[in-house]
């Protein structure tokens, strides 16, 4: 499921997105924009801590999003035929 997030420290204010599996809970860091500026931050500007605070936001956001919704996730996208519904 992708995932996306507001992280603030004291460099500045970011949106992170990562790609995080059901299964095992495994994530993979997609992007971190800067939010002030627009462009990406290379992960290398975050140290070891810094990481393990965005991986736990990330988590708490994917948890709170698989709450809201009961169905079962799955990793491969699905289509959807009826287009009437856009």
């Amino acid at each position: 499921m992708r995932v996306s997030a507001a992280y603030t420290d004291e460099s500045g204010n970011y949106t992170v997105t990562a790609d995080i599996r059901e299964n095992n809970r495994s994530i993979h860091i997609i992007s971190i924009v800067d939010s002030d500026y627009g462009g990406e931050a290379p992960l290398d500007d975050f140290s070891d801590e810094e990481m393990e605070r965005i991986h736990l936001l990330l988590l708490r956001e994917f948890d709170d999003l698989d709450s809201d919704n009961g169905d079962d996730y799955s990793d491969e996208e699905e289509g959807d035929d009826n287009r009437a519904d856009y």
